[in-house]
């Protein structure tokens, strides 16, 4: 029922935007309203197409997303920073107190996104307001870490240029790398 993105263009980005375009189309939003509409609130450097489909879009600075994040985590008590930091807009106490009271009003039907470009320290405080809010395992579940190999990059290419020499390599598809 809630979305709010910091910095994420979920809708416009990424492996996944497909279905949540497809998904998000399926909810009522003001232009076709429902018993149950959707608020998308996107905090963002720049427009993207998820930001262009907010109801509420506030421009921050990218470097700032992580104290916004805080001083959110904070007012829907999942942890963050009790103060919003002063390179925040003066607006932002405000946008800050209205999401964290609609995202306490929708608690296991919202959802808090953090881009892939944003750090750690953001993943971390969204994922603490998804888990205080009750998200977890209704509007979202988590999957099995990708465990990456510990194998040495150059040894284990050379593995596998020995492997496609030998024959024992039938096809090799490449995704999202380039070995060269």
């Amino acid at each position: 029922d809630v979305i709010v993105s910091l910095d994420a263009d979920f809708l416009g980005s990424g492996p996944a935007a497909v279905r949540a375009q497809k998904d998000f189309a399926t909810r009522p939003r003001v232009d076709h309203p429902g018993p149950e509409m959707t608020r998308l609130y996107v905090v963002e450097p720049t427009l993207t197409t998820t930001g262009a489909k907010a109801d509420h879009r506030m421009a921050l600075k990218a470097r700032d997303v992580h104290s916004f994040a805080a001083a959110l985590a904070s007012a829907v008590g999942a942890g963050g920073a009790a103060q919003t930091d002063s390179a925040l807009p003066a607006d932002a106490p405000k946008w800050i107190s209205a999401i964290a009271a609609d995202l306490r009003a929708h608690s296991a039907r919202s959802i808090v996104v953090a881009a892939p470009t944003q750090p750690a320290a953001v993943h971390a405080l969204a994922r603490a307001m998804n888990q205080a809010l009750g998200n977890v395992g209704t509007t979202i579940t988590y999957g099995a870490p990708v465990v990456r190999s510990s194998a040495d990059g150059i040894g284990s290419l050379r593995e596998l240029v020995g492997d496609m020499a030998a024959g024992r390599v039938e096809v090799l598809i490449m995704l999202g790398g380039n070995p060269v």
